[in-house]
């Protein structure tokens, strides 16, 4: 199986008002990086869109 190669991309990111400071608190509360944070969250959306493509 071939591995994945991890690469990095810088992007902006727009948010609502207020969804900077809850996800900070969140990323200090749980003891990661505000950007390890929004990964963490955005795992289970991906996992489950590919999930969803290879099955149909």
């Amino acid at each position: 199986m071939a591995q994945e190669k991890d690469t990095t991309v810088k992007f902006m990111l727009r948010l609502p008002d207020g969804w900077r400071s809850s996800l900070k608190a969140a990323a200090a509360q749980n003891g990661r990086s505000l950007n390890s944070e929004i990964l963490q969250r955005l795992k289970p959306s991906v996992e489950l869109t590919e999930a969803a493509e290879s099955a149909a």
